[in-house]
């Protein structure tokens, strides 16, 4: 019951630390030590779970690296005219009264391509996001498009790193789970489509005696070199190279575009890949075209540092135990998916991180779909349907919060999100409705 308390203690200092504008790194830091306190009192040494941090902060490694060539590729992207070409084009070529729409649809189609949602933001999103901000278009809207999106193809790819973690952790096949989750967003998926459609529709982009194309040309020179970096980085993605490695490579190129074709200094675009692009504060495009940098993504990183750090700590200490039999009790009660979608807010919520929500989610889920007599692939797409799907919905969870940060959005986007909680609504409803005839059926027959 202590460590449910502990839980609990720590989702109200981060509800406190938000309604008083303090970073959420400080209660969290302060959850850690709660966890250490607790972990002492249970008999272990603090050396024992100063290790059990360390292994823990270790799991987050490549989530980290992700995060430096997030920071990296959007500033050099900006650097070598990549994103300016290609907002410069969109201006044309992007139907007013579809706009929101084709944002949600080509995000899908990047995500799915690039299997990450941090990628699809950090890339397509920006030139979106950069257009969106030439007009007087809710940027809300615009936001929840490409983040929904992103996480579209973060949920279906075979490439998204979540995708292969749910395989992976459940012993399932890739594949017949992408198979399964087709299925069952078929219908919440035309239901978005026709969300975005229909706030399209009514919120068309439009440009109000802005000459940002003028801008354009006179800040950057524009021409097909500009889309090397593009080019390379989905071509590799394409042949299924390594996302750190075909990013890492795109950020490369666009470096040297930067300095012999755009005329940045060496100099100047080596600082800027860490401090982020930054134009003269009397150019127009200022606050258009800006941002990036490795060291915005430095408090994202240190998020998640910490949060791993409780997986760590939860994994080896056996705190979790309390949690896992109030899941089953809601299990029993309200349905299998009912019970993994609360377990998901719960751990998204406190941990932080998609990820801690997908392995938490399966470890504290699996004895329970055994035992119900649940397959392992059923536990696989309902990790998918509500943990993937519910860790955006969280400001504070690296899922959305970083999202917002690379697009400089607030907590806005989220009602706008609709992907994000429109399928795990509508397999709520549907899975709570088959429960009830269950248990109703089964109580007929016990009279």
């Amino acid at each position: 019951m202590k460590s449910l308390i502990s839980l609990v203690i720590i989702f109200i200092m981060i509800l406190v630390s938000i309604a008083v504008n303090l970073p959420i790194v400080f209660p969290l830091i302060a959850g850690l030590f709660l966890f250490y306190f607790y972990g002492i009192k249970k008999g272990f040494k603090l050396r024992e779970m100063l290790f059990m941090t360390f292994k823990g902060i270790v799991k987050s490694r490549l989530i980290l690296e992700i995060f430096i060539l997030i920071g990296a590729i959007t500033s050099l992207w900006l650097f070598s005219g990549s994103i300016p070409y290609l907002v410069y084009h969109s201006l044309n070529l992007i139907h007013p009264y579809l706009f929101i729409f084709m944002a949600f649809l080509v995000s899908s189609f990047i995500s799915i391509l690039l299997g990450t949602s941090f990628g699809v933001v950090s890339t397509i999103g920006i030139v979106i996001i950069t257009v969106a901000r030439t007009s007087s278009i809710n940027i809300n809207l615009v936001a929840g498009a490409i983040i929904a999106g992103a996480y579209f193809g973060d949920r279906i790819s075979p490439m998204s790193s979540s995708a292969n973690l749910v395989a992976s952790i459940t012993g399932t096949n890739l594949y017949r789970n992408i198979k399964n989750m087709a299925k069952s967003t078929f219908i919440p998926l035309l239901i978005v489509m026709a969300m975005y459609l229909a706030i399209s529709f009514f919120n068309p982009l439009e440009i109000y005696e802005n000459p940002v194309e003028s801008h354009i040309m006179q800040t950057f020179k524009l021409n097909w070199l500009c889309l090397l970096p593009v080019i390379i980085l989905f071509t590799l993605i394409i042949f299924k190279v390594r996302i750190k490695l075909a990013m890492f490579i795109s950020a490369l190129c666009a470096f040297f575009v930067s300095v012999f074709f755009q005329d940045f200094s060496f100099i100047e675009v080596l600082k800027g890949t860490f401090t982020g692009f930054h134009l003269e504060a009397e150019n127009p495009l200022n606050k258009i075209i800006s941002g990036g940098g490795i060291f915005s993504m430095l408090y994202p990183g240190l998020v998640v540092a910490i949060s791993s750090a409780y997986a760590g700590i939860l994994e080896k200490t056996g705190m979790l135990e309390d949690l896992e039999k109030f899941i089953a009790k809601t299990i029993k009660k309200y349905g299998n998916f009912t019970g993994i979608t609360l377990l998901s807010i719960i751990t998204c919520a406190v941990g932080c991180t998609q990820t801690m929500g997908i392995i938490l989610g399966e470890q504290l889920s699996e004895n329970i779909y055994r035992k119900t007599g649940k397959t392992k692939e059923e536990l696989a797409l309902d990790i998918e349907d509500s943990a993937v799907l519910i860790a955006p919905l969280i400001p504070w969870n690296m899922a959305g919060m970083v999202p917002a940060m690379t697009l400089s959005v607030g907590i806005g986007y989220i009602p706008f999100a609709f992907y994000c909680y429109i399928p795990t609504i509508y397999i709520l409803i549907k899975r709570y409705l088959n429960h009830k005839q269950f248990l109703l059926k089964h109580s007929n027959c016990g009279n």
